[in-house]
């Protein structure tokens, strides 16, 4: 992955908005061995989460 410009970013998520959290798939190496000081990488993927 590749850092986003201007990264993190903030940002408000109303009631309206809110999905289907049991719809969310985390997976990444970062999860099962992360380390302080060393990058931990991931991946969140919310595409099948949100309203249609």
């Amino acid at each position: 992955g590749q850092h986003i410009k201007n990264s993190p970013f903030r940002i408000h998520v109303g009631s309206s908005e809110i999905g289907d959290a049991s719809k969310v798939r985390v997976y990444g190496r970062g999860l099962q061995e992360g380390y302080a000081y060393q990058t931990n990488e991931f991946t969140v993927v919310t595409r099948d989460a949100g309203k249609s």
